[in-house]
């Protein structure tokens, strides 16, 4: 799965919870919602999606993306959201 498989499971939901790397407060557990990268460090169990290219969290990531590229982790994120978010 990716995060826009991810995001498309919320047809009828307007927004989005982005956590990244530099989150440091309590996220509510309702989704969708994407940790970016870093931002898995607040992850708790399975609860949303977490994308990233891993270099700055240990976690277990659900898509990887290259640590070569041309773009943000964040970036790869807001490019593959469904228009109606």
């Amino acid at each position: 799965m990716n995060v826009q498989t991810y995001l498309e499971q919320f047809p009828n939901t307007p927004y989005i919870n982005l956590i990244g790397p530099f989150y440091n407060g309590v996220y509510l557990d309702q989704e969708p919602v994407v940790f970016v990268d870093g931002g898995a460090q607040a992850r708790q169990g399975n609860i949303g999606f977490a994308v990233g290219d891993g270099d700055s969290t240990s976690k277990v990531l659900d898509e990887y993306l290259p640590t070569q590229k041309d773009h943000s982790d964040l970036s790869y994120v807001l490019q593959n959201t469904p228009d109606q978010f």
